[in-house]
């Protein structure tokens, strides 16, 4: 009992400190679903194991930010998304990491990350003398919501290679190779170009 209750306060300071990373995660998948055309219910039945390990059908929100504790995990939100190509999941799956592209941006901008990449080598510089002072709180706030939004979940990446592995993705990727050459960019672009002029 003592374990559960360290958990739920836990999992509630979790909840009211990273909601804004929280929604801004399941915002991207959302999002990246639309964009994917794929069907986003607004609640839905799905089926799930009890404590038992039971298998029983309860009916969920299509987008929540509302922590769920599952019998080994924690869920702190989902998006439901019916890809019409489960090449589509990839997308879906992956989109909170451009959070991560937003959060490298912040910290550049204001000077305390730089990196680079020159002849071959890569160099990174992470200032945190400087980042992690008191005048920074704003920033240093915006940075770990920005890190919590941008972490994949488990989910996230069974669902990433679920697509990356499924016919459609393949096939998109085929046809992808097929008319890029990386020498030369499009080869039918430059094809279609070349009759124009």
């Amino acid at each position: 009992m003592h374990n559960n209750l360290t958990l739920y306060i836990k999992v509630f300071f979790q909840f009211i400190f990273y909601l804004i990373g929280t929604f801004l995660h399941e915002f991207a998948h959302w999002t990246f679903a639309k964009l994917t055309f794929s069907k986003t219910p607004s609640r839905a039945v799905i089926e799930e194991e009890d404590e038992h390990g039971n298998k029983i059908k309860i009916e969920v929100a299509g987008f929540t930010i509302i922590p769920k504790i599952k019998k080994d995990y924690v869920v702190y939100g989902h998006v439901l998304s019916i890809p019409k190509v489960n090449a589509s999941l990839v997308l879906i799956s992956a989109a909170p990491l451009l959070w991560l592209v937003a959060l490298y941006y912040l910290l550049s901008i204001y000077g305390y990350l730089e990196f680079l990449v020159q002849d071959g080598e890569i160099y990174f510089s992470l200032n945190y003398k400087e980042l992690f002072t008191f005048n920074n709180w704003l920033i240093i706030y915006i940075s770990l919501q920005l890190l919590w939004a941008g972490t994949l979940s488990s989910q996230d990446v069974k669902m990433f290679f679920k697509g990356v592995f499924s016919p459609s993705f393949i096939i998109a990727l085929f046809l992808f190779l097929s008319i890029y050459d990386f020498n030369n960019n499009f080869v039918i672009l430059e094809y279609i170009k070349g009759l124009l002029s």
